[in-house]
């Protein structure tokens, strides 16, 4: 599956899509940031985790094209969707 050529994988918070944060490019540097347009969604976004609205989800390999389950239902909310080009 295509969750094994990715080294960083990440969920796009705007859209949710999978995408390899390895393979972004930087568009600026801060002291605090790494800024870069989503490769999904050519949003700009930045590596700020702290931020209450943060850009992306950090996921472990094995999680890209697993459901998303409501926690109290147990009902797939729905997948994780990989680009199809990366």
């Amino acid at each position: 599956m295509l969750d094994k050529e990715m080294i960083a994988p990440v969920e796009c918070a705007h859209c949710g899509m999978v995408y390899d944060l390895t393979a972004v490019k930087p568009t600026a540097r801060f002291a605090d940031a790494t800024c870069f347009k989503t490769p999904c969604c050519d949003r700009y976004a930045d590596d700020r985790t702290w931020k209450s609205m943060p850009d992306f989800t950090t996921l472990e390999p094995g999680e890209v094209g697993k459901p998303l389950v409501c926690m109290m239902t147990g009902e797939v909310i729905r997948r994780r969707v990989v680009r199809a080009d990366h």
